[in-house]
């Protein structure tokens, strides 16, 4: 036997209290008892329903005449009951504005149906009596409130069928909307102080609200479009366009804005061609020469559901009229159905799991876009089937036995009881939801409100349902459902670190968006992308970082306007691997391409790969040569040496063209020091200089020459940081030194470390007289110092080094400044240079591999130093490939796996195992030799 509902305590204490002792104790029982006959026909009558009627009560004027009225009108208790069981949103409404209560309770009100033509006059006459903006708007958000109370009302409790729901609340949506564009349009005139024109435009419905089938709580889809543009007062100079872009703005922002009245409707013109970046309104002219050169199928579709809302009616059935070649040719050249099959799987892999009645497989979705590609294909013969509304599109595709009796039922109960869900899932909360929830309170409302025993019983219905719709959907649209489901597992097998942002990326460089949300790419494009997406897949399926290549190849699309060329180019497939090796492997040409867009044409032209990169060295700014350098380094066109090279030759080339551009009467030479000199260059390398006259006496102007001339090369080379800062007595110092007074100081107060500076001297520009002269004086100094204190001097500065703590193998590596890095060589080298002065003067202007090798040459027992030249190498290709993929400064070598395992694959090693051992061995032999040699 089925328990007895009753009311708990808390409930009957609360209305004790507001009925204050009104009625006597048979009253108050029959009252409660009534209260409960009706909850009890509620499935799921909850404390939350207890609490939404309380409210209600309460905030009435009148309570106790409220619960009089009950007693006497049990339609009145049935209607109250519905509301706050099923609608907290309802709920809302009746407590801030309780004087809707009695319109409902009135059964002439509620049965009374609902036509287009008073709702026009209530509204017109409604807004008529206020005169302040703010006070229309309020009648405005009002008014939809009433009606959405009523209309709630009948749908609960079954006054009337979903269809007739879906369009009183589509009537009520166009009505307003109608007169919140009128006002703002006179607004705008009166705000200009210009006489407001005659409707030159047409606002029009796509979506839901455009085939009459919106619900409670749905985005309201838009586009407007106009006559033609025309100076509308000579004295404000503003264009009709200017005028309509101010209407729309405000608009928009009078009906999403929520105040304590609650807010009007979510507008969204993103549909309109060309999507969000586009302005919110254009001519006639302008959208259907877009439609005609490049609308696609999408929008086809998205068509189907154009209606008028508010403007000029002759204007919007000439564009409609012209349209209808355009949505319903009478022949394809491509079969809408095969948009529609992408568009739908593009939304299936988003959803995922998620319960969402509109979105997942067998949902409201599989109904709607079967039908609208049966009403695109059918629509060119049929005129019948050009229709808004799912439902008067089922009815007239059965009549013409476009599709089976039993599916076109099928579909609209399926149809009809999704809808239903959907319309309780909004109506609780006002809130735009169309998912399932997989257990509790809310689960078990929906299923009572849908007439089901039990929560289970919902989803197994539920369940039937979406396997027939589907199955009825794959019939229409997906007869070869194989092929089709082994294009949504083309990312499955690939290993991403972030599936869904993976997905994201993917679904971006497919259509340029996620759902029909704005328009990115036209058709050309899709078409381009699904012929290199196959390459695409298979680089990805062999790529040690999938999740990289696709977030810089979408930032790279991103960053240009003309995503055709790229996808052109792509289709050469070596190009394209090139490319995708760059997203993979170099985040310094990423970060520069997408930051300076001139280095697109760089790429695109192919001079990026020029071999002889010398020739463009006038051409270019260093960004550019970064760019070219990264790129061809990543590609392995160029070694670390060649960049090196390459780089340190083009700051020379452009110090020596800034120095010519001096004209002085003295004479001077200007010399590079650190990895400049050496040419060892890297991406975070600084460009040391000295600069030594024969004489600064009698040329006052000297310093400031050098300063200008410092200033302009600072400016030339934007990306490196330039500085005079190893001169004798440092930055504090003059900038120029002439050779006399640098001789001077160089035998009586330099120091070991600026002899090891000196070891990495180089010619730049100016006299080479000079220079040579400047080079047998560190010659002749070095000759009058004793091994023994070179020696010890450099055993102090290294340890001195090592107490800064660079790290070690097994917390981060600094390749450089680490024990056992290239500080080894350099300090190994010095050791023996320095303490032979005939080899320090013979290896100046070398790099380190040609220092070895002179060494090497030098004295038999320095043979075994051969292999510092395999270990310089590898240590400087992992700095300049770590700087080049990461994009980072400096030469620290993270301890992290990702890092190790990108530069090992990088470096071709099988694993990243047998990368650290040869690591380890290279800084075991390094410190073996230092131990030896310093």
């Amino acid at each position: 036997m089925k328990k007895k509902f009753s009311f708990s305590k808390d409930f009957i204490e609360k209305l004790v209290g507001i009925t204050g002792g009104f009625f006597n104790n048979t009253d108050f029982e029959n009252l409660v008892s009534s209260f409960e006959k009706e909850a009890k026909l509620i499935k799921y009558f909850t404390y939350s329903a207890e609490s939404n009627l309380l409210r209600i009560f309460s905030a009435s004027f009148d309570p106790i005449s409220l619960l009089n009225d009950c007693i006497k009108y049990p339609h009145h208790i049935e209607i109250l009951i519905a509301i706050a069981a099923n609608s907290n949103y309802l709920t809302d409404i009746a407590v801030m504005n309780p004087e809707f209560l009695y319109q409902i309770f009135d059964t002439n009100y509620l049965q009374k149906p609902l036509v287009k033509e008073t709702i026009d006059k209530e509204l017109y006459e409604g807004i008529n009596k206020f005169k302040s903006l703010r006070a229309k708007f309020n009648f405005l958000r009002s008014y939809k409130k009433r009606y959405t109370l009523n209309i709630g009302i009948n749908d609960i409790l079954g006054n009337i069928e979903l269809e007739e729901a879906t369009l009183r609340i589509s009537i009520i949506a166009k009505g307003i909307l109608k007169y919140l564009f009128e006002i703002c349009y006179e607004e705008i005139f009166n705000k200009y102080e210009i006489e407001v024109q005659n409707k030159r435009y047409a606002l029009c419905a796509l979506g839901k609200l455009g085939g009459d089938e919106l619900n409670y709580s749905s985005d309201v889809d838009l586009i407007l479009f106009y006559d033609k543009n025309f100076e509308t007062n000579k004295k404000h100079k503003k264009d009709y366009y200017e005028i309509l872009s101010e209407t729309a703005q405000l608009f928009t922002q009078s009906a999403t804005e929520i105040t304590d009245k609650g807010y009007i409707y979510r507008i969204d013109f993103r549909l309109r061609p060309d999507g969000k970046n586009s302005p919110l309104c254009r001519t006639i002219n302008d959208y259907l020469r877009y439609y005609e050169t490049r609308g696609e199928d999408w929008e086809r579709q998205m068509l189907i559901k154009l209606s008028f809302i508010d403007g000029d009616i002759s204007l919007y059935n000439s564009f409609s009229n012209y349209l209808q070649g355009y949505i319903y040719p009478s022949s394809f050249s491509t079969s809408p159905v095969e948009q529609i099959k992408r568009l739908r799987k593009s939304i299936e892999n988003r959803v995922g799991d998620k319960f969402n009645i509109k979105l997942f497989t067998g949902g409201i979705r599989d109904i709607e876009f079967s039908v609208q590609a049966l009403q695109l294909i059918n629509g060119g013969k049929i005129k019948e089937v050009r229709t808004g509304s799912t439902l008067i599109a089922l009815r007239v595709l059965q009549k013409y036995n476009i599709i089976k009796k039993h599916e076109a039922e099928l579909y609209k109960s399926a149809y009809i009881f999704y809808r239903k869900v959907e319309h309780f899932l909004q109506l609780m909360n006002d809130t735009q939801t169309h998912e399932i929830p997989a257990d509790g309170e809310l689960l078990d409302k929906l299923a009572g409100f849908m007439n089901f025993s039990s929560a289970k019983d919902f989803k197994q219905h539920l369940e039937t349902f979406r396997k027939k719709v589907r199955h009825i959907y794959n019939t229409i649209i997906d007869k070869d459902v194989s092929n089709l489901s082994i294009e949504n597992n083309v990312l499955e097998k690939i290993v991403f670190l972030n599936k869904a942002a993976a997905e994201k990326n993917f679904n971006y460089l497919k259509t340029g968006t996620g759902l029909l949300e704005q328009k990115e790419f036209d058709s050309r494009i899709i078409n381009m992308f699904h012929k290199i997406e196959p390459s695409l897949i298979k680089y990805l399926n062999q790529s040690q970082s999938p999740d990289k290549v696709l977030d810089n190849f979408v930032r790279i699309i991103k960053s240009t306007s003309n995503q055709s060329i790229w996808y052109y180019e792509f289709s050469n497939v070596k190009f394209f691997n090139m490319f995708l090796h760059l997203c993979e492997y170099s985040q310094k040409a990423v970060d520069l391409l997408s930051l300076d867009k001139s280095n697109a044409e760089l790429l695109i032209s192919r001079k990026v790969f020029t071999s002889d990169v010398k020739e463009l060295f006038d051409n270019i700014k260093i960004n550019k040569l970064f760019f070219i350098l990264s790129v061809q380094f990543t590609l392995g066109l160029i070694d670390e040496s060649k960049f090196s090279k390459i780089l340190s030759d083009f700051i020379a080339h452009n110090i020596n063209k800034l120095c010519a551009e001096l004209n002085v009467k003295y004479n001077f030479f200007i010399a590079g020091l650190g990895s400049f000199g050496a040419n060892e260059m890297n991406f975070s390398s600084d460009v040391d200089l000295i600069v030594v006259a024969e004489k600064i006496e009698g040329f006052p102007e000297i310093q400031s020459d050098f300063q200008k001339l410092l200033n302009e090369i600072k400016k030339e080379l934007t990306l490196i940081d330039v500085d005079f800062r190893l001169r004798p007595e440092g930055k504090n110092s003059p900038l120029v030194w002439d050779i006399k007074a640098y001789e001077n100081y160089l035998k009586s107060r330099a120091r070991i470390w600026e002899f090891q500076a000196f070891s990495k001297l180089k010619f730049v520009s100016g006299n080479k007289l000079l220079f040579n002269k400047f080079k047998k004086i560190l010659y002749h100094q070095l000759q009058n110092l004793e091994a023994s204190i070179i020696k010890k001097e450099l055993k102090e500065m290294f340890e001195k080094l090592r107490r800064k703590s660079y790290g070690s193998f097994e917390s981060f590596f600094d390749l450089k400044k680490s024990k056992g890095g290239i500080i080894n060589i350099e300090f190994i080298i010095q050791s023996i240079i320095l303490c032979r002065p005939e080899l320090f003067y013979k290896t100046i202007g070398s790099d380190t591999k040609q220092k070895i090798k002179k060494i090497i040459k030098s004295e038999e027992e320095f043979l075994e130093l051969k292999n510092l030249l395999s270990i310089f190498k590898f240590l400087k290709t992992i700095e300049l490939i770590n700087q080049n993929t990461f994009n980072t400064k400096g030469s620290s070598l993270k301890d992290e796996d990702y890092t190790r395992k990108i530069i090992a694959a990088k470096m071709k090693f099988n694993n990243t195992a047998v990368f650290d051992k040869e690591l380890k061995q290279c800084i075991q032999l390094n410190n073996s030799y230092l131990q030896k040699y310093l």
